[in-house]
C-alpha cells in the first residue's frame, strides 16, 4: 500500500523511476480494473446535453476501461478510458497517463474519441510478454466543460481521497497463440464525406445545393451559403481545411489529424463550446457517418484518396 499512496500523491509522470505494486499483488487483484469502476457509476444519474447552469457542472465520471485488466491482455494493446462526458483533448497528454512495471516506464501516445467520449492510451512499444503493469491516470482529467474527474473511492489504509485511478494489467506469457485481431476500418475518404455532407447539409439556408451538384453551372455552390461555409464540392476542401470557424474563432473547422480540436465534429456533437443549434436540424448524422468524418480528419483530411496499388487513383 506504501508504493500505491506515493502513487496516488506523487511523480507527475505516475511513478517513473520508482517502483509500482509488486507483480504479486498485481496478480492478486487483477479483477481491481472492473470492481473499481462498478463502484464508481452505481449511483451515476446520466445527464442531458444541455449546457449546465452558471455554479452547477455536469458529472464527469471514469465508466470503462477496455481491456479492463480481468485477463491477460495483448502486449500491443490499446487502452481505452471511457466517460460520461466528452474529455477536454488539451489533458490527453502524458503528464496523466502511464504505465510502468517496478522501475520502468513505458511511454505511449494518447487520443481524444469525441463519439465515444473516450481517450485510447496506447504504448508506444510492444509491452514485454508475461508481465504485470500498473495503468495510471491522473485525477487532473477534466471534461470540455470544464468540469473535474469524479475521484476514485478511498483505496487507502488511513482513508485518505486517492488523486489518481490505477489498473492492474498482465500481459500474456511468451509464445500464447491468440485469435487474430479483426481489420482495421479504412479511413473515409473526402468523396464519402461529400456524400454525407449532400445528404444531410442541403438547403436554400444551409451548405449547398445537393440537387444542382450535378445539374447546375453553380455545382450546388450558394451564393450565400449557412454560416459562411460553403460545402459544396468544389469549394468544402478549402472552406474547411485550416480555417477558422466563424462562430468559435479560436477553434479551426477541421485540423487534419485531430478531430477533437475541428469544430466540424464538435459542432455536430454539441461538444463545447459551440454555438448555433447543433447541427442538421431534425436530421442528425448517424454514428457512422459521424465515425466517417472523424476518420478522415484523423487520416490528414487528405483531398484525394491515396493512390491504388498498381499506381492508379
Amino acid at each position: 500500500m506504501q508504493d500505491r499512496e506515493r502513487l496516488a500523491h506523487g511523480h507527475p509522470r505516475f511513478g517513473q523511476g520508482r517502483s509500482g505494486p509488486p507483480r504479486s499483488r498485481q496478480r492478486g487483484s487483477i479483477c481491481g480494473a472492473a470492481a473499481l469502476l462498478t463502484a464508481l457509476t452505481a449511483g451515476c444519474s446520466v445527464t442531458t446535453n444541455q449546457e449546465p447552469r452558471p455554479g452547477s457542472c455536469t458529472p464527469f465520471q471514469l465508466i470503462s476501461l477496455t481491456p479492463d485488466g480481468s485477463s491477460p491482455v495483448r502486449t500491443n494493446s490499446k487502452f481505452v478510458f471511457a466517460f460520461t462526458d466528452f474529455p477536454d483533448p488539451d489533458l490527453a497528454v502524458n503528464a496523466n497517463f502511464g504505465i510502468f512495471s517496478g522501475p520502468y516506464y513505458y511511454t505511449a501516445h494518447e487520443t481524444v474519441d469525441l463519439i465515444g467520449r473516450a481517450i485510447a492510451f496506447k504504448p508506444t512499444s510492444s509491452l514485454p510478454a508475461g508481465l504485470g503493469f500498473t495503468l495510471a491516470m491522473s485525477g487532473r482529467i477534466s471534461s470540455l466543460r470544464g468540469c473535474p474527474l469524479t475521484p476514485p473511492p478511498p483505496d487507502l489504509p488511513d482513508g485518505k481521497p486517492a488523486t489518481s485511478y490505477y489498473f492492474p494489467i498482465e500481459t500474456v506469457e511468451p509464445n500464447v497463440d491468440l485469435p487474430p485481431e479483426p481489420p482495421a476500418t479504412p479511413p473515409a475518404t473526402f468523396a464519402q464525406v461529400l456524400d454525407v455532407m449532400a445528404r444531410h447539409c442541403a438547403g436554400a439556408a444551409c451548405h449547398l445545393d445537393a440537387t444542382a451538384a450535378d445539374t447546375d453551372a453553380s455545382g450546388g455552390c450558394l451564393a450565400a451559403p449557412g454560416g459562411g461555409l460553403s460545402l459544396c464540392p468544389a469549394q468544402a476542401f478549402h472552406g474547411m481545411i485550416g480555417v477558422p470557424s466563424r462562430q468559435v474563432s479560436r477553434l479551426t473547422i477541421v485540423v487534419p489529424r485531430d478531430s477533437a480540436r475541428s469544430y466540424l465534429l464538435r459542432k455536430l456533437l454539441d461538444a463545447p463550446p459551440v454555438a448555433g443549434h447543433q447541427g442538421p436540424p431534425d436530421d442528425s448524422l448517424t454514428e457512422d457517418e459521424l465515425r466517417a468524418l472523424q476518420s478522415w480528419i484523423d487520416d490528414g483530411a487528405p483531398a484525394t484518396p491515396p493512390p491504388s496499388a498498381d499506381g492508379g487513383t
